[in-house]
């Protein structure tokens, strides 16, 4: 006979539940209840028959030492910090980051057929000291590559090649790497320059090919992210009238009330340097006062008190004097 399997649920006062006697219970089915117990394992079902787990389980508040076996953890010999040595700085939104580990920690050029037969024929006019190495030669292409692509990115429309005194920067930067780029530097420049000239001044990396003339690329079909037709505009109703220029009123009382906050925040800043003025003046003259009183100075305190400072008059405000007419000669009466 099949055990009945227990699920405790909450008790609902809709739900009936049966009520058994004690001889209506199946005494097998009675030891089974008391003895098997389902214990919520919180894996899935599929899972729960896994040997480990099941022993766990059976030895439950009998053994504290049994666990589930697994894998020891090894040790790596990575060295993490020669691999990530800019410190990281936690940015203020989230990291977007697509990049593979090639592009983070590896070299993004990589020699093609026509590079193998310059670098063969570049070593073997040197000796096997002084050889360049596949590596290093990926590393100077790649740094040409990628000052090509920050200081000139139209190059292929306007067919500009960057000086050799622009790339030094550059390669200072492999200098400081242990990799001896400068005494391959220029004869790298000289046939980088070359294979750019050749592929009408194109990356020479692998990459998405953009539309550049629409009339040209309009039936390649390798070309990706072709521009859109050009909508019309429609003309600006009445409705976007009024609520661009309500918005524009909204900007401009905030403008206002914006500077109106500016300026009576300098008010209050040029009030507390006149309470610090006054202050130090009150100072000052307390001080002036105690000398004169040990020095026996005998004077007026004019220069112990505020004097407001009279109006000079001008000229023009004095009223002038206005000269009565003279008299005209009086006319006699035959």
């Amino acid at each position: 006979m099949a055990t009945r399997k227990v699920r405790y649920k909450k008790l609902n006062t809709k739900t009936p539940l049966p009520v058994l006697r004690e001889d209506e219970v199946d005494p097998s089915e009675y030891e089974s209840l008391t003895t098997e117990h389902v214990i919520a394992t919180g894996v899935e079902q599929a899972e729960e028959n896994e040997v480990h787990l099941q022993t766990v389980l059976q030895g439950a508040g009998i053994a504290a030492d049994q666990e589930i076996p697994v894998p020891p953890p090894q040790g790596s010999e990575l060295r993490y910090d020669e691999l990530y040595s800019q410190p990281f700085q936690k940015t203020a939104t989230y990291i977007r980051f697509s990049q593979t580990v090639e592009e983070c920690i590896g070299c993004t050029y990589d020699l093609k057929d026509a590079d193998v037969a310059f670098l063969k024929s570049y070593n073997q006019k040197r000796p096997v000291a002084s050889q360049l190495s596949e590596d290093d030669f990926e590393q100077i292409m790649e740094v040409f590559e990628d000052t090509a692509h920050y200081k000139t990115p139209f190059a292929s429309v306007d067919q500009t090649i960057v000086p050799y005194e622009d790339m030094v920067q550059g390669l200072q930067g492999l200098e400081t790497a242990n990799i001896s780029a400068m005494s391959h530097a220029k004869e790298a420049y000289e046939y980088w320059k070359s294979r750019r000239q050749a592929s009408s001044n194109l990356p020479l990396h692998p990459m998405v090919k953009f539309e550049i003339d629409r009339e040209k690329d309009d039936l390649d079909p390798y070309v990706c992210f072709r521009r859109r037709e050009v909508r019309q505009t429609r003309k600006t109703r009445a409705r976007d009238a009024q609520s661009a220029d309500k918005l524009k009123r909204l900007r401009r009382e905030l403008e206002d009330g914006r500077q109106l906050i500016l300026t009576a925040y300098h008010r209050e800043l040029l009030k507390a340097e006149i309470l610090r003025t006054d202050r130090a003046i009150y100072e000052q003259r307390a001080q002036l006062k105690e000398q004169k009183k040990r020095l026996g100075i005998k004077a007026n305190d004019e220069d112990l008190i505020n004097v407001k400072p009279q109006k000079i008059k001008r000229v023009s405000d004095v009223p002038t004097v206005q000269r009565p007419p003279q008299p005209t000669a009086l006319r006699t009466i035959p």
